[in-house]
């Protein structure tokens, strides 16, 4: 049971930081500052494709823990 939920707290770290590097990138290359969340609809996809996904990765952490 520990080496399985190990593994998944890593899947879940590493898919946020992944998503979140995404988001990153579109602020970089659609010239959007972060505190924002509108913008072109090209970030706008990527910004809403992140935020579903982290709020799940978060609720399976935090149920882990």
């Amino acid at each position: 049971m520990g080496m399985a939920t190990s593994r998944l707290r890593c899947v879940c770290v590493l898919g946020a930081a992944y998503f979140s590097l995404q988001v990153l990138y579109a602020r970089r290359k659609y010239l959007v500052s972060p505190p924002s969340t509108f913008g072109p609809p090209e970030f706008e996809k990527v910004f809403r494709a992140h935020c579903p996904l982290y709020k799940i990765s978060l609720e399976i952490h935090g149920i882990i823990l």
